[in-house]
């Protein structure tokens, strides 16, 4: 099947593949124009062109024009390219950044669930770098659709407390409290988020011998012990400490050295130890 394209369409087209920028930035009320002289047709085909488009400085403004003019949300642009863009957090971070209101479709959209679901297992593979953006997400997300991520999230994190008992990993334990922070710091008020964060410790960490075999619950107890020193927010640090976590039986000493350990790492920090390189901590800078 042939398609005649209109002079506008082809126009849109060239502009596009030669340079986003100087479509969307010297000339956007022109390009708006142009874009809302489409047909149904044409703005399909737009859409779906523009999703094979490589992305590059001047994308996400070009989105952001589409989306307005109702041609391509934010919420299909990343449902299109979710399986197969490999850098598809550098085009969220350009969301959170650069065109704010694209974030907002996701949120408000009900298929966000996929995306985060996504960011989530982008999150998890080796040498990701997107911590500020996933962070930043994760907590919108959390804050503005609870009733939906509350649920998930849960769910996504009690399944991460036994994949870190099955693969005994340090790194994948420090990714689920990092997480687990994120997904309950949804509020303005601080402490808030720390008795939110201090009540899924309790009922995920402080509970885990009632669904964790007993050499599971040691693997995160250890797991647990490893990612102290990597600790500098006395906050968790005093919620580690003091929260009780039930032992199975023969893991009172685990749980006591544990706590202990907690303790002692808090009495270093309030004594003036000096922070550990950024990369290193499991404390995550998100604002600039």
């Amino acid at each position: 099947m042939s398609y005649s394209i209109s002079d506008n369409l082809k126009l849109i087209f060239n502009q596009l593949k030669s340079n986003t920028q100087v479509a969307c930035f010297s000339q956007r009320f022109e390009f708006t124009e142009l874009l809302e002289t489409l047909n149904a047709t044409e703005r399909y085909l737009l859409a779906a062109s523009f999703c094979k488009l490589p992305w590059d400085v001047g994308s996400v403004h070009v989105l952001a024009v589409l989306q307005k003019v109702r041609i391509l949300t934010a919420t299909e642009f990343i449902s299109r390219r979710m399986y197969t863009n490999q850098n598809i957090h550098l085009i969220l971070n350009d969301f959170l950044e650069q065109e704010y209101e694209l974030i907002t479709n996701l949120i408000i959209n009900a298929s966000f669930r996929e995306s985060l679901n996504y960011l989530l297992k982008l999150s998890t593979e080796e040498n990701f770098e997107g911590w500020k953006f996933f962070l930043i997400i994760l907590q919108t997300l959390s804050s503005s659709n609870n009733k939906v991520t509350g649920p998930f999230m849960h769910k996504y994190l009690k399944s991460r407390i036994k994949h870190c008992a099955s693969v005994n990993n340090k790194e994948t334990v420090m990714h689920l409290l990092l997480t687990a922070r994120a997904f309950t710091a949804t509020d303005m008020d601080i402490q808030k988020n720390l008795n939110s964060y201090a009540d899924w410790y309790k009922a995920n960490i402080g509970e885990m011998k009632y669904y964790l075999k007993p050499e599971e619950f040691q693997t995160i107890l250890h797991l647990l012990q490893e990612c102290i020193d990597y600790e500098m927010e006395e906050d968790y640090l005093e919620i580690h400490s003091t929260i009780v976590i039930s032992p199975p039986v023969l893991c009172s000493k685990l749980v006591h050295a544990y706590k202990n350990k907690c303790k002692q790492r808090l009495k270093q920090i309030k004594g003036g130890l000096q922070n550990v390189d950024i990369n290193e901590s499991i404390v995550i800078e998100i604002s600039n």
